[in-house]
């Protein structure tokens, strides 16, 4: 039987509240902050080199690729690109296109933050054309770690209200 009734909805209540404040923050993933070319922009030269820049850092790990990018050209053909340079959230690739072709080009990364998430995604730049309307509502980019986080700012709430609701009921079945 619980003893003092005001401490001890004071300690629910507390445990509940916090769990709103530090349970989402613990399920972030990292996310695109930018991108060298930006995402839809439309650029005339081809860069030598494709960066992306995320949230937190990335895992880098000696002689194994966890982390990888691919650029895909208009006709939808891979082109050539040297290996990946990862530094703290910033990750780049060089390209070596010898005859670039105008049109979209297509990056798609698949990269480990530092808390072992998976991001995967892809973005879009034109080179030398002004973007088709259809090209644009193709290539916003779209990060997938926003959905695990929905998802699991969801599950929280509803743990919360688990929560409260059994401190409520064995509030209720000690006093009565």
């Amino acid at each position: 039987m619980i003893k003092n009734k005001p401490r001890f909805l004071s300690i629910l209540s507390i445990l509940f509240i916090t769990s709103f404040f530090v349970l989402p923050s613990a399920s972030a993933h990292a996310g695109l902050v930018s991108s060298s070319p930006e995402a839809n922009s439309v650029i005339k030269v081809l860069p030598a080199e494709v960066s992306l820049t995320f949230s937190e850092d990335l895992i880098s790990v000696g002689g194994k690729e966890v982390n990888i990018i691919t650029i895909t050209n208009p006709s939808g053909t891979e082109i050539q690109s040297g290996p990946l340079v990862v530094t703290g959230p910033a990750i780049s690739i060089p390209i070596s296109e010898t005859n670039p072709a105008e049109g979209r080009y297509t990056v798609n990364f698949r990269v480990v933050s530092a808390d072992g998430h998976v991001v995967k995604d892809s973005i879009g730049f034109d080179l030398g054309i002004q973007a088709s309307p259809s090209h644009l509502a193709d290539a916003v980019p779209m990060n997938h770690a926003d959905n695990e986080n929905s998802s699991s700012n969801i599950l929280v709430i509803i743990i919360g209200i688990l929560i409260l609701v059994a401190g409520v009921f064995i509030y209720r079945t000690s006093f009565n």
